[in-house]
């Protein structure tokens, strides 16, 4: 098989080796790849394996794999690729955000919205999963801005958040508009501590929206944030 430059999450990779688990004899010539993860590497030029991955051939036919070898062959770009707000004080607004998450010690994820323009802090929250399980912190202060001004310019603001947003909520952050995502936790550093985090990352979901814009920053105040999550007690298992 001919080498084959597509793309991932941005990054140029060549297509190394592919397993076919499909009927004997499917040939064709392909379009995408629909890789099931995004693994970590080392380096640029580490072959990468993903499992169980759906290719479209240039027929429109998908075809079942059962594995995928690429190699990555140009870095990947860097995740905030706009500032849409640059004058911006991350680290004041990152602290209204812990406050949030000092609220509900347990689950301190803690969540703000500022409009960017001013820097006026438009709504608050944090996690409320008690009451629902689908009220992360993001949901929380997107439902509190809405219920207060339906009206709002969900394209001036700006979210930040303890930590970094997970699927559900990097989606609803792309549906609102909200043009710039700033937090303070990683998902992986999360994983490490042992939280349950659905392993896609926030700068993927932006990436794999093509009707936004989306900036993702993360890092901001992050020892501070990460304190929050260390003091939790972890319960065995």
């Amino acid at each position: 098989m001919q080498p084959l430059v597509t793309s991932l999450l941005g990054e140029t990779v060549e297509l190394v080796r592919v397993y076919f688990d499909s009927p004997a004899g499917t040939r064709g010539v392909i379009r995408a790849v629909y890789l099931s993860g995004n693994p970590d590497r080392e380096e640029v030029g580490a072959p990468l394996l993903f499992p169980y991955c759906l290719v479209q051939l240039e027929s429109g036919e998908l075809i079942s794999v059962e594995a995928i070898f690429l190699r990555v062959v140009s870095p990947q770009p860097a995740e905030v690729t706009a500032t849409p707000f640059p004058e911006l004080d991350h680290a004041t607004f990152m602290r209204r955000a812990i406050a949030q998450a000092q609220q509900v010690p347990l689950l301190p994820f803690g969540a703000v919205l500022v409009r960017g323009a001013t820097g006026e802090i438009l709504a608050e929250g944090h996690n409320r999963s008690a009451a629902s399980p689908t009220l992360h912190g993001e949901i929380d202060v997107i439902n509190r801005l809405a219920a207060d001004q339906p009206q709002v310019d969900w394209g001036s603001l700006v979210l930040y958040t303890t930590a970094e947003p997970c699927p559900m909520c990097q989606s609803a952050i792309e549906w609102a508009g909200i043009p710039w995502v700033v937090y303070g936790s990683s998902i992986p550093f999360l994983q490490g501590l042992g939280w349950r985090q659905i392993d896609i990352r926030a700068g993927e979901v932006a990436q794999r929206t093509p009707f936004r814009r989306t900036a993702v920053l993360g890092g901001v105040l992050e020892e501070e944030c990460n304190a929050l999550f260390e003091a939790v007690p972890r319960k065995p298992g």
